[in-house]
């Protein structure tokens, strides 16, 4: 479950004041501080692919700098 991730998908919705406004809110709620890469989406499948995550099975993998944290009654 990917969080903000900076993409040209993204950046292209950043069209006027208000959409840029928004943004920069949800940015200010990250914990880590930063919007995610598509680099960092990579990393999560590329450690699934791997032996170390052989036992994990249905599971939602939330990849959001801590986002959702914030978000009171939040439940996955």
């Amino acid at each position: 479950m990917p969080g903000l991730i900076a993409t040209e998908g993204v950046q292209a919705q950043l069209r006027n004041d208000d959409a840029m406004v928004e943004h920069q809110t949800k940015v200010a709620r990250i914990p880590l501080g930063h919007e995610g890469t598509p680099r960092d989406i990579a990393n999560m499948v590329l450690h699934l692919i791997t032996e170390e995550s052989n036992y994990l099975t249905g599971s939602l993998l939330i990849v959001d700098g801590g986002y959702s944290l914030g978000i009171p009654g939040y439940q996955v």
